[in-house]
């Protein structure tokens, strides 16, 4: 299909921006011949919305190709949104910000079917944990009147612990070290089980695939291990972050024991 075909809607990428470093490296394996997974597209009659392969979309763009390989499903523009959301980008090499989940989620929130959906739902659908979602949630103040909930294999409305119209507007949500924390660990978690998956699909590749089919393999597999090595980096970072702030809590709390002796003492005397 030609890229002058699709349509570009930028509320469909789930991320906060492009990667230039990684589409500058894809146009230049496309120029020496490797070959892409198609994009995906839905078709609702008139348009064709991107719904995942952004940064392939605009690696042909710069490599100067107008052709690009598709996958294009029967679907409206909600249709897109809804798999760019829960399934794009989830399995590839250049993982998830914080910043990226935070974009991701707030795109959600605009929606009233996911604003409809609960704390866990919204974590499991995005990948991220409750706490991060709830949090989010109140700072923007989306939280709804009743949730859908599933019991026994039936969805029911229930009633959400939605703030008091009369309560001020929370403010804006900054992340702490210890959400970060949190983010990363679930990061690696993903990425480990991922790595073993890959691990096994490189084998077979190895004995089926074409040349050009080994080397998109082989570029992946870089690609998350780079992405593994600096996660644990930052978690590491983090981990001594978090330890030498537990570390000035626990010297104040013994600060605080130490004037409360030297108070009740003093009373003791002036009594």
């Amino acid at each position: 299909m030609k890229l002058s075909e699709i349509k570009i809607e930028p509320e469909l990428m789930m991320r906060v921006g492009i990667n230039q470093e990684i589409v500058d490296d894809y146009a230049q394996a496309l120029l020496d011949g490797d070959k892409f997974p198609p994009i995906i597209l839905f078709h609702d009659g008139d348009d064709y919305h991107l719904a995942d392969g952004w940064k392939r979309y605009y690696a042909h763009k710069k490599a100067g190709l107008e052709i690009i390989d598709t996958d294009v499903r029967m679907g409206t523009y909600e249709d897109a949104f809804d798999y760019a959301l829960v399934q794009a980008n989830h399995a590839n090499g250049e993982r998830y910000s914080i910043e990226d989940k935070r974009h991701a989620l707030n795109l959600a929130l605009e929606k009233q079917r996911y604003v409809e959906k609960s704390d866990r739902d919204l974590a499991k659908m995005l990948r991220v944990s409750h706490p991060f979602v709830a949090k989010v949630r109140k700072a923007v103040g989306k939280q709804p009147d009743s949730i859908e909930v599933t019991r026994n294999g039936k969805k029911y409305k229930a009633k959400s612990t939605k703030k008091a119209s009369n309560e001020p507007a929370a403010p804006e949500y900054e992340f702490t070290q210890e959400d970060k924390v949190q983010e990363i660990a679930s990061e690696m978690q993903d990425i480990v089980a991922e790595n073993e998956k890959l691990q096994t699909r490189l084998a077979v590749v190895a004995m089926e695939a074409t040349p050009e089919e080994r080397n998109l393999a082989q570029a992946r597999f870089d690609e998350m291990e780079k992405t593994i090595k600096t996660l644990e980096a930052d978690n590491r970072v983090l981990k001594a972050s978090r330890d030498s702030f537990q570390r000035e809590c626990a010297e104040l709390k013994k600060q605080v024991t130490y004037w409360e002796r030297r108070a009740k003492k003093a009373e003791k005397e002036v009594a």
